[in-house]
């Protein structure tokens, strides 16, 4: 690749000169022709030793690396932290309206085929005496699919 840089590199510093010394008319031309062979041939000399057999062309257009299926991924993951998210978000506001401490709300989303489901939600740092009004509050917001799991603390 190197020479072939050269030699590129060596036409151009040619050609500026002898566009700058010749006049305008047919000579210019016929030099305008020339120089164009040749960077052509500056150009695809590289080329004759290359190895075309190493490109597998294939492998980059497979099912897995196509745009279409890393875009479908993406709007996956979106969705997933989405759902994840929303189903936080409202378990918390429930949880307050209530009336009801806790530490921290957790979700856990799984994708089955084209729809997303709220597998668990953990609650934690529910007092002993409140944790089975929360289920309540909980089980009346999230289908009965969704395991609740209700972390109590022991008060101290």
């Amino acid at each position: 690749m190197k020479p072939a840089l050269q030699s590129l590199s060596v036409l151009l510093i040619v050609t500026a000169v002898l566009e700058v010394l010749l006049p305008p008319g047919k000579t210019k031309r016929a030099f305008y022709v020339l120089c164009a062979v040749v960077l052509f041939a500056c150009v695809l000399q590289p080329l004759r030793h290359f190895d075309f057999s190493a490109l597998e062309l294939e492998s980059l257009f497979t099912p897995e690396e196509s745009a279409a299926v890393q875009m479908q991924q993406q709007n996956e993951t979106a969705l997933l932290l989405a759902v994840k998210t929303g189903a936080e978000t409202a378990a918390k506001n429930a949880l307050e309206n209530a009336g009801l401490p806790f530490a921290r709300v957790t979700a856990h989303c799984e994708a089955q085929g084209e729809e997303i489901v709220l597998s668990t939600l953990t609650v934690t740092g529910v007092p002993v005496e409140a944790s089975l009004q929360a289920q309540r509050v909980l089980r009346a917001l999230f289908k009965t699919e969704t395991v609740l799991d209700i972390r109590t603390e022991e008060a101290p």
